[in-house]
């Protein structure tokens, strides 16, 4: 798999950075895939924001998620149903 997790937080990172509508937001509205919806709200949480998800999931959770980081999107999941 070409882009693993760390390497596509470190892009979801750098957006989130670089746009301020992110930064301000209150929420987040995703769809797919979930494992960068995960992402967004880690990027978030990294910096001292926690925000509610709201989420269409029509799609299987896994799309798109690296094979090799599936404990990766599964602790995030976890951690965000903990969260709200």
């Amino acid at each position: 798999y070409s882009y693993p997790w760390h390497v596509m937080q470190t892009q979801i990172d750098q957006i989130y950075e670089a746009d301020r509508g992110l930064q301000e937001a209150e929420l987040i509205v995703c769809t797919e895939p979930m494992a960068g919806c995960l992402m967004m709200l880690q990027s978030a949480r990294a910096r001292g924001k926690t925000l509610p998800l709201l989420g269409y999931l029509g799609v299987a959770l896994l799309n798109n998620c690296p094979p090799d980081d599936l404990d990766t999107f599964w602790q995030s999941l976890v951690d965000l149903l903990e969260s709200q």
